[in-house]
């Protein structure tokens, strides 16, 4: 859901002050269902976005809000609107259009 560092860049103190605040500020949040589905076919996944996905993606924020609180908004990983709540099915696929691309080039 959302990146806070490499385990060899982040103390273990550092990272429970982040679970700590990011338990306080997800503590209000009410319980939610959610479906997956249906399958879509990415450049190098297989996956199933969320519906609806609006609970998660303020999950997200205030998981980033959390990490921001602790190690400073500017650090902070990944783009906050590049987000899109899924689950993978199948990860590192070369998607169809490689395949296409690969079997015209054997002709």
């Amino acid at each position: 859901m959302q990146g806070v560092g490499f385990a060899d860049e982040l103390t273990p103190d550092v990272v429970g002050r982040i679970a700590a605040e990011a338990r306080s500020m997800l503590a209000s949040v009410p319980a939610f269902g959610v479906e997956f589905g249906p399958v879509v076919v990415a450049d190098e996944a297989i996956v199933m976005p969320a519906e609806p996905a609006e609970p998660i993606r303020e999950l997200r924020r205030l998981t980033r809000q959390a990490i921001g609180r602790v190690l400073g908004e500017d650090q902070v990983a990944e783009d906050a609107d590049r987000f899109r709540p899924h689950v993978v099915r199948v990860w590192g696929w070369s998607g169809p259009s490689t395949r296409k691309r690969s079997a015209s080039s054997c002709s």
